[in-house]
């Protein structure tokens, strides 16, 4: 792979960095991290899989305390630049198709992560049938995902256009409990701080849903003359240097029962 696709990669997905272009990127990193962080322990001389691990950042930290720590992705060169990134003797790293499963035939496994997925997959039913199939019978699913209620107005479509559907609590619920016996949903929140910088007021998720509609209705060379006022948001103007990464850390993030002020859902399930 080239410089420019490695660059690329880590723009994108989730990964350290050495300068943040701006709080909201800063802070979303550190709230990804922190659902890793949160499963370290119950991945401790485990078999793992990161079920949709994007730059395998994650996966990696994951392969601190596993036995053996497998990341799987259905892009290719996000997978190209796992291996190219992280090196351990027990991480492997491996490109699959949808809804496929994964290693050798029969391998089950201990914990399965997939942070972040469920809300891009158009067949929800079909992707949880699959990691019910791969985990041992006492094994544990975590998944993650964002609460559609600091994000979006009620009935609202996702922004997001990777994203198919967002969950409020009570639908994920009706999701996993189709497919699992025993869910516990908690949520990672943020202090004070964060949440003034992630969590969209109603002005900003009404400034959102105009733009959805100015898009399906208005001529592309248009909503491009429109794109900049409406976006403009004092909260999420840039912020370089590198001093940024010191004002917060993993410590300004939860993981608490209080679903209904989450940033994301964090959900343990269970055979």
């Amino acid at each position: 792979m080239t410089g420019k696709d490695l660059t690329g990669i880590r723009e994108r997905w989730t990964s350290e960095k050495k300068e943040w272009k701006s709080r909201e990127e800063l802070l979303n990193f550190l709230k990804q991290k922190k659902a890793y962080d949160a499963v370290i322990e119950k991945c401790r001389g485990k078999n793992v899989l990161d079920y949709g691990c994007g730059s395998g950042y994650g996966t990696a930290l994951l392969a601190g305390s596993a036995r053996k720590v497998t990341g799987v992705d259905v892009n290719g060169e996000v997978i190209d630049f796992c291996r190219e990134t992280y090196k351990k003797s027990n991480l492997a790293f491996a490109k699959i198709e949808p809804y496929s499963i994964c290693g050798p035939a029969g391998e089950k496994f201990d914990v399965i992560v997939s942070f972040q997925v469920i809300e891009h997959i158009p067949d929800v039913k079909k992707y949880l049938g699959l990691l019910k199939c791969l985990l041992n019978e006492d094994g544990v699913l975590v998944v993650s995902t964002p609460n559609r209620k600091n994000r979006l107005l009620p009935l609202q479509r996702p922004w997001n256009r990777e994203h198919i559907r967002e969950y409020s609590r009570k639908s994920l619920m009706r999701e996993l409990k189709a497919v699992f016996k025993d869910v516990e949903i908690r949520g990672i929140c943020g202090t004070d701080t964060v949440n003034s910088v992630l969590c969209l007021t109603f002005t900003h998720k009404a400034s959102a849903f105009v733009r959805q509609i100015l898009k399906s209705l208005l001529p592309a060379s248009v909503v491009s003359m429109l794109k900049k006022p409406l976006e403009r948001d004092s909260k999420k103007e840039p912020v370089l240097g590198p001093l940024l990464a010191a004002e917060y850390s993993l410590g300004d993030f939860s993981i608490t029962g209080d679903t209904d002020v989450c940033l994301d859902f964090f959900a343990v399930c269970r055979i």
